[in-house]
């Protein structure tokens, strides 16, 4: 077993999917009581905190095809392990391996949570999406921005930010300067949050951002559109 196939999570009948919603995220937080001495937490008072569930029940409400992929921040067995290292490297394996051979593929959304998507940007900086990918959705949280660099022309600059949405802390540096200066557009469309916490950032803009995919999308209903 590669190690990257204990961290996906695929929907039933992906290989025949028409749309897919691909989640790429941080290992969910755990909150609960620590004890000062030991540093252990109370199982009891314990919570996972996973905030793709979300998007996870709204995919599947419109019966989507979901691919979650959970990429940990680190590896017991391996020190020099770095996460977005373990992104990049699995989004390409997952495209060039599987993803690609989906002959029935005609939508693609990918959603980031956390320092995990820059796998995203690194994918479509290394392969050719346009055709698939509608929407590109970032919480990047306070996490460094990462920038497009791609290996085609300067036009998917351009395709990047008119296809994505970027959300970011509201105190996050890159707003630092001045807030009406925006982070340029290889790092897609920017958006500063009036909150902080990916958490808090996912409940403040979810409508927005699952809008923005249904407008990606073309699937508005009528019963959305009143």
């Amino acid at each position: 077993m590669k190690p990257h196939e204990k961290l996906v999570l695929a929907s039933q009948k992906i290989f025949k999917a028409e749309t897919l919603v691909i989640l790429v995220h941080d290992t969910p937080e755990l909150w609960g009581d620590r004890d000062i001495i030991t540093g252990v937490l109370d199982p009891s008072t314990s919570v996972l905190i996973d905030t793709s569930m979300k998007f996870i029940k709204w995919a599947a409400d419109r019966n989507y095809s979901i691919l979650d992929i959970n990429i940990p921040k680190s590896n017991l067995e391996k020190e020099t392990f770095s996460s977005s290292k373990a992104a990049n490297e699995i989004m390409l394996s997952l495209w060039d391996n599987h993803l690609q051979y989906i002959s029935t593929l005609t939508k693609i959304c990918f959603i980031g949570i956390g320092e995990s998507y820059q796998g995203i940007v690194h994918l479509i900086g290394e392969r050719d999406l346009r055709v698939l990918s509608k929407a590109v959705i970032n919480f990047v949280g306070n996490f460094p921005l990462k920038s497009l660099s791609s290996n085609f022309d300067e036009t998917m600059v351009d395709w990047y930010f008119k296809n994505s949405l970027v959300f970011t802390n509201d105190s996050h540096n890159c707003w630092k300067e001045s807030e009406e200066k925006r982070p340029r557009k290889k790092f897609g469309r920017v958006l500063k949050s009036d909150s902080d916490g990916i958490i808090s950032i996912i409940n403040e803009r979810f409508d927005e951002a699952t809008d923005f995919i249904l407008d990606a999308f073309e699937e508005w209903s009528d019963e959305e559109s009143d």
